[in-house]
């Protein structure tokens, strides 16, 4: 996993894999970071050292459906994006795999390029019961909203 992750951080900030170690241990560094100041912010909430981990499970689709798990990141500081992710039948059996990476957008563009990718990927394998998973509530909302919205002005 953590040779994939290498990858991932190498195509997107250009690098060869000269300075993979150190691009990685920054990324890790800035995970950690990010970690005790979510931490520090939620202690006086009444934050709990035992729900400092939440344990997260897959659901497989109802037989005849495939499901489009995904991941972007988005590099504020040069505006480069990438997306991945996998899609997996009813009995959680790997089908295809996918990338993206681009120059230019913020978070929420990210997550738009990468639910469509995935669709795309689908589609290009003749794949059209899909159900994709996002979490980022505001993409959801944005394709909610097209989709429902009258194409005449």
């Amino acid at each position: 996993m953590m040779n994939v992750t290498k990858m991932r951080i190498n195509k997107v900030y250009g690098r060869s894999s000269v300075g993979e170690i150190t691009v990685f241990q920054e990324v890790v560094r800035k995970s950690q970071a990010l970690h005790d100041e979510f931490i520090a912010f939620c202690q006086p909430l009444g934050y709990d050292k035992s729900m400092d981990r939440i344990l997260a499970h897959w659901e497989p689709p109802h037989e005849g459906l495939i499901k489009i798990n995904m991941d972007d990141i988005f590099f504020q500081n040069n505006s480069r994006l990438g997306a991945g992710g996998v899609v997996r039948d009813h009995d959680g059996s790997w089908i295809v795999g996918f990338t993206h990476f681009e120059n230019g957008g913020d978070a929420l563009l990210t997550e738009l390029h990468a639910i469509q990718h995935g669709i795309a990927t689908c589609y290009d394998l003749c794949y059209t019961n899909i159900i994709s998973e996002s979490n980022c509530l505001e993409a959801v909302d944005l394709i909610h909203n097209l989709k429902n919205a009258s194409l005449y002005v």
